[in-house]
């Protein structure tokens, strides 16, 4: 364990087993309450500048923003520091190869009640702390500390550690107790992994290349390329989940094709079978179409000498021409008119009279090996 003077000296303390952990001189630090969004913790590096902004002395883009876990009291507690000391600070243990994990203002050590929460004052080598709460103390002389205390209010009820009584302000003198050891032999029996006002937040990260981040285009590069790797992240779980739905769609697509078309067992090629289907179909229509057309005008021809003959309707099928006729005549002789056409294909049928006039139906086939049909 390594604590940092208020002298910027760099000195171990106790054993070696919590190598990585720092103590820091709280001298310089000022101590607040922030109404942060408490559901929203990603927010409060980039909130507490701005809510802190007009109580802070200096100026917010030089001050450094620590903030602690809420507790019982209202607001969040949250520890300020000059910019540059923090800096400093980071370089000395860069200096002797030291990797903090974790750096905590050293007031923390002093013993404080959180039940009674009576404010504590720590004197030692004249140096005094008034810890005024789980996360809040000043740090200075005795004659400073004094002052600040009657402004709290708390200056008749603190409760008053010293190693030299005689040092402090005479209210003071008759009030003290003896220190029960030094801090460095508190800060050793602090159980430090218990606090959550760690100074390493923000730009500052357990590293020994802490001071990288100070560059702002490194920190806007590792954000772009955050968000490209989450951009890509997500067009291939994407790109991954259209393919799955793109294959699924193709076995039902080719399972619904085969079950109208079982002949075209075999074939994978599904979109280009439905392409000559439908060049199929469609010449097969031409044809239809032709066929019809012919046998239409065909039996126009003959019938257009029959004064007494009148077509009552028409029905089109894929092969052939269905025409309802009626006759003052006899049907017999409609229906030969029509054969006499050596081009039709002709079938009839009489069916019940309308009233004067006999009817029948004649069903027309154009013969395609006829030399007319062909012409």
């Amino acid at each position: 364990m390594w604590r940092i003077t208020p002298d910027n000296e760099l000195l171990r303390i106790g054993a070696s087993d919590a190598d990585d952990v720092v103590w820091l001189p709280s001298g310089d630090m000022v101590f607040y309450r922030a109404e942060l969004p408490l559901k929203r913790k990603q927010l409060w590096a980039q909130t507490v500048p701005f809510v802190l902004e007009e109580k802070l002395i200096g100026a917010v883009d030089a001050m450094h923003f620590a903030v602690a876990e809420p507790d019982e009291k209202d607001g969040v507690p949250v520890a300020t520091l000059p910019l540059p000391m923090m800096e400093a600070w980071l370089l000395l243990l860069k200096e002797k190869n030291v990797k903090p994990r974790a750096m905590y203002p050293d007031f923390l050590a002093i013993p404080f009640n959180s039940v009674s929460n009576q404010p504590v004052l720590w004197h030692e080598h004249g140096r005094c702390f008034l810890r005024l709460g789980q996360y809040e103390g000043v740090s200075g002389s005795p004659e400073w500390v004094a002052a600040l205390a009657g402004v709290a209010g708390c200056d008749l009820t603190a409760r008053i550690l010293s190693d030299d009584a005689q040092a402090l302000p005479e209210h003071w003198r008759n009030r003290a107790e003896l220190l029960p050891g030094s801090l460095e032999e508190q800060i050793l029996e602090t159980e430090h992994h218990k606090l959550s006002l760690n100074v390493l937040q923000g730009i500052f990260r357990p590293a020994s290349t802490v001071l990288i981040w100070f560059k702002p285009w490194y920190r806007v590069a590792a954000a772009l390329l955050v968000l490209a790797s989450l951009y890509l992240a997500g067009m291939s779980i994407e790109t991954r989940s259209l393919n799955a739905q793109t294959e699924v769609l193709r076995k039902v697509t080719e399972r619904t094709f085969l079950a109208y078309f079982p002949e075209q067992q075999g074939g994978r090629d599904i979109r280009g079978q439905m392409f000559r289907l439908l060049d199929e179909v469609q010449e097969e229509a031409m044809r239809w179409k032709q066929s019809s057309w012919q046998a239409m005008v065909m039996a126009e021809q003959a019938l257009s000498s029959c004064k007494a003959c009148r077509v009552e309707s028409m029905e089109l099928d894929t092969s052939e021409v269905r025409l309802w006729i009626s006759t003052s005549k006899d049907p017999d002789t409609i229906v030969q008119k029509l054969k006499s056409v050596s081009a039709l294909e002709v079938s009839s049928k009489n069916l019940p009279d309308l009233g004067k006039r006999k009817q029948l139906l004649a069903v027309l086939k154009v013969n395609p090996e006829s030399p007319q049909a062909a012409q």
